[in-house]
């Protein structure tokens, strides 16, 4: 059923992708992509951006606002052409969500029946490695991924059938993940008081071996009131920047 399952800090980037006949305005040949971002951020409408060589084209749709996103047609004269489009759409919430498409053949975890896409989006916000999930509407299955989009030159919008929708997890979603963990393992304030209390002693006694006994109580202390900061390692989660 799952088949496999990530732009800048700001924005998700679709390769070979477009919202045809929906271009609201066109810079031909002026634009980078750099200055194409620039450009949607000053625009209070624009929600997206089409981006090749240096054409940059903005639009007030999202993927999920029209019904053909992703296929040929609209501006577009050849498939040749059409392939070297790059949508990028700016992340609003947890996720951006690109519907009747999939990322083939990169799952790394699948949930199978009774998920929502609320439930999906939780489970790949705690899993440090996901960016990215397939949701499967009629059986209530996704599949989370270590990879998105960009990281894989695309995704795959002709199933038969449109059986899937892709979201892919916004990268400060694990930032603040990050934040949040770090800052529930601060020192609780009896092992603050612990850790000043043993430097204070080395000092007064004014011995460098009665400091690393003062010190070494403290953190034993520590370790009595539950928060054994020795032996706890931070959770490592590594941000991509496109």
């Amino acid at each position: 059923m799952c088949h496999g399952a990530k732009a800048s800090s700001q924005w998700a980037a679709i390769k070979g992708a477009a919202i045809p006949g929906h271009n609201h305005k066109q810079f031909q040949g002026t634009h980078d992509l750099a200055a194409c971002k620039r450009a949607c951020d000053q625009t209070s409408w624009c929600k997206s951006f089409e981006h090749y060589g240096r054409n940059c084209q903005l639009s007030r749709k999202r993927a999920r606002d029209v019904s053909d996103f992703g296929t040929e047609g609209g501006d577009y004269q050849s498939k040749n052409a059409f392939r070297r489009i790059t949508y990028y759409e700016r992340f609003t919430a947890k996720t951006v969500l690109i519907p009747n498409a999939a990322l083939k053949g990169h799952n790394r975890k699948s949930l199978y029946r009774g998920q929502t896409v609320a439930s999906c989006t939780q489970h790949c916000i705690e899993e440090p490695w996901c960016k990215s999930f397939d949701w499967h509407a009629s059986s209530g299955s996704c599949c989370l991924s270590d990879k998105k989009a960009s990281d894989v030159g695309g995704l795959k919008h002709d199933y038969s059938g449109d059986p899937y929708d892709y979201y892919e997890l916004a990268p400060r979603t694990h930032l603040s993940q990050l934040y949040e963990g770090h800052q529930a393992m601060a020192p609780s304030p009896v092992t603050q008081s612990a850790l000043v209390g043993a430097f204070v002693g080395a000092i007064s006694l004014g011995g460098i071996a009665m400091g690393v006994i003062a010190f070494r109580r403290g953190w034993r202390r520590a370790g009595q009131t539950g928060h054994d900061l020795l032996d706890r390692d931070d959770e490592h989660i590594q941000l991509e920047e496109h």
